[in-house]
C-alpha cells in the first residue's frame, strides 16, 4: 500500500494535544509471523509511546493486560514497519511487557522523542535500518534528559534477543545513542551527530 495514514492528537482542542498512542496487548500463541505490518505511517503527538507491545501505556486502573515477566517472553510481534514518520512521541516504539517480541523498521524517520526514540523490552529482536544513500533517521531523542534515555534503549535483564542497525544516522540524543544489553549487536553504518 501506497497510501499514506496519518495518526495524530485532536488539533482543535489545545487541551488535548495528545493521545495515548497504539497498543498491542497480547501474545500471538504461535502466529506471530507477519501479524502487524505497517506501511506509509505517520503517528505524532502522543503522550506515550506511539506504539506500546504488551501493555496498555499507563492504564489508570493499574489492572490493564500484561503479557510475560523478565523470566517468560510475551512476543506481540512480529512488527514489520516500513516508511513510518514519528513525530512528537515519547518513543516511537515501546515495550510495555513485551519481551521477546520481533520488530522490523525500514526506512523510517523520528523526531521529538521525548524519553528515547526506541525503548525495546528484555530478549526483543530489533532490525532498524534505511538505506545507502537514504538513511532512516532519528532526530532529537529523549529531549527530557533521562539519564536512562537516548535513541536505542533496552530495559535491562535480557538472556537473549538482537538488535541490528545498519544505515541509520542519529541526531542530537541526549544522554546515549545506544544503551542495551541485547545478547547479539550489530551496528552498521551508523552516524551520530
Amino acid at each position: 500500500n501506497t497510501e499514506s495514514s496519518n495518526y495524530d492528537a485532536n488539533s482543535q482542542d489545545d487541551d488535548k494535544k495528545y493521545w495515548r498512542g497504539l497498543a498491542f496487548t497480547d501474545a500471538c500463541n504461535g502466529a506471530e509471523e507477519d501479524r502487524h505490518q505497517l506501511s506509509h505511517v505517520t503517528i505524532s503527538d502522543t503522550q506515550f509511546a506511539a506504539i506500546t507491545a504488551g501493555s496498555r501505556p499507563h492504564d489508570p486502573s493499574g489492572n490493564g493486560p500484561t503479557c510475560g515477566d523478565a523470566n517468560n517472553d510475551c512476543n506481540v510481534g512480529e512488527f514489520a514497519m516500513t516508511d513510518m514518520t514519528f513525530n512528537n512521541v515519547a518513543s516511537a516504539f515501546k515495550h510495555g511487557s513485551g519481551q521477546g517480541t520481533q520488530v522490523t523498521l525500514h526506512n523510517f524517520q523520528v523526531s521529538n522523542g521525548r524519553d528515547a526514540c526506541f525503548n525495546f523490552a528484555e530478549n526483543t529482536i530489533a532490525k532498524l535500518s534505511g538505506t545507502q544513500g537514504s538513511p532512516s533517521t532519528m532526530t532529537d531523542c529523549n529531549t527530557n534528559w533521562n539519564e536512562w534515555g537516548g535513541a536505542v534503549i533496552s530495559t535491562p535483564g535480557s538472556t537473549a534477543g538482537s538488535l541490528e542497525m545498519s544505515y541509520v544516522d542519529i541526531y542530537e540524543s541526549r544522554a546515549t545513542a545506544i544503551r542495551t544489553d541485547l545478547v547479539d549487536i550489530t551496528i552498521d553504518n551508523v552516524n551520530v551527530y
